[in-house]
């Protein structure tokens, strides 16, 4: 009867090996095969039992056979737990005690299993249940191979997650939050009823709660659970978020109507604040929502073709902060060396660029590799690219010793594409 989920690899006299999955009708088909002795291997995915057939290089036409795949019957099981209980990343493992051979499988979420080919081996069964990289259950037992099929195993109550957590959201003033969105550990909870929650068969050890909704600020959380606890957090209030809106201008005062910038924003203590709703408009206005109310740094970002100082906002609830931000066109460029050899590869440099003043525009540690200058300690990847101020002159590449290399700009211009900035030969 034909297989499913069956692979057949051939090996020729000069041992190389062709693999590929069998057909659903059991069919296959190797192409372009030399005339030699050849051995085809048989397998199921997830199981180690082989079967191997040896034949003869065929005097002329093609290799036609027909293979009997007779594996022994696999091993059905089900875990077992309380009611309710999630047996979903618990992973299933034997050990044969007669020929060491291993066996390996996912139990599904209902606690059910099948290891392809055991038979009636006797050996060791394992499971293991992990939880973001950390084994959270752990426990053996033996099988003499005389069990009943599918075999009903009932997981030790010490391995089985128990805590629970439950509770409401709301606003600032008390109102429930009906569109919140809540997950925990970056999955949605077992029941989300409006602004009430809850969340079963919970790990001990601390977890991640995230609630957002709109015009508010994204809470995070951590929760800290022991086994077996069922925690009512209450009331969990929302902060009314705050909404920041920049309108980008040209130096000539009028809209900057490409694409707008979306600046990095970090709070007072310098802490990024990645969470927030963002929109844009052709008309160069960028609007923020959902941010905390407070003093926020607005800062543009490396790679922004548009250039603007830093500065610092107040935000509050009340209303929104509205901020007209003057920018200039800067130069995109991308640094390369014309003589690469003049320059040891990994060795850390400073890329220094200056106005005629002397006052610095851009630095940036760098190091070589092949001909390009990349951020130092970032690893390969894209060229180095930087964004300067159109009045730069001067570019400098500093090392240990000095200054190695330098190049002059081209007179002052404003670019909108991209330029290739050449550290010339020495």
């Amino acid at each position: 009867m034909p297989k499913t989920d069956l692979h057949v690899s051939v090996q020729s006299a000069n041992q190389s090996w062709l693999n590929q999955l069998v057909e659903p009708d059991g069919s296959f088909e190797f192409l372009h095969q030399p005339r030699q002795p050849m051995v085809l291997h048989v397998h199921r995915s997830g199981s180690p039992v082989r079967s191997q057939h040896r034949f003869e290089a065929p005097a002329h036409g093609a290799l036609q056979c027909e293979i009997v795949f007779d594996e022994p019957a696999s091993l059905l099981g089900r875990l077992e737990g309380p009611a309710g209980s999630s047996l979903g990343g618990w992973i299933v493992g034997f050990r044969a005690e007669t020929n060491g051979l291993e066996w390996g499988a996912t139990v599904a979420d209902d606690g059910r299993f099948e290891l392809h080919a055991v038979g009636g081996a006797a050996g060791t069964l394992g499971f293991e249940r992990t939880f973001h990289g950390i084994t959270k259950g752990r426990f053996e037992l033996r099988r003499t191979g005389a069990e009943p099929s599918p075999w009903v195993i009932p997981v030790p109550a010490d391995c089985v997650p128990t805590a629970s957590l439950h509770g409401r959201v709301v606003d600032a003033r008390g109102t429930l939050v009906p569109d919140a969105v809540v997950s925990l550990d970056d999955e949605p909870p077992s029941s989300l009823d409006g602004a009430t929650f809850a969340v079963a068969g919970l790990d001990a050890g601390t977890h991640q709660l995230h609630i957002a909704a709109p015009g508010h600020v994204v809470l995070r959380r951590p929760i800290e659970l022991s086994a077996g606890q069922q925690l009512d957090l209450g009331d969990v209030a929302l902060a009314t978020g705050c909404e920041l809106r920049l309108r980008f201008r040209r130096p000539d005062g009028s809209p900057w109507h490409e694409r707008a910038p979306i600046p990095q924003l970090s709070n007072s203590a310098g802490e990024s604040i990645h969470d927030r709703v963002i929109e844009a408009d052709v008309d160069g206005t960028v609007v923020m929502r959902g941010l905390p109310t407070g003093r926020c740094r607005v800062e543009r970002i490396g790679q922004d073709e548009l250039l603007y100082e830093a500065f610092d906002v107040d935000l509050r609830p009340e209303a929104a902060t509205e901020c007209t931000v003057a920018t200039s066109l800067g130069r995109h460029c991308e640094l390369v060396l014309g003589d690469p050899e003049a320059i040891p590869e990994g060795v850390p440099l400073e890329f220094v660029v200056h106005r005629a003043d002397g006052v610095v525009v851009w630095s940036q540690n760098v190091q070589r590799h092949g001909a390009w200058l990349l951020p130092h300690n970032r690893g390969l990847g894209h060229p180095f690219l930087c964004t300067l101020p159109a009045e730069a002159l001067r570019a400098e590449l500093r090392g240990p010793a000095g200054i190695s290399h330098a190049l002059e700009f081209p007179v002052r211009v404003e670019q909108e594409s991209p330029i290739r900035l050449v550290v010339p030969r020495r």
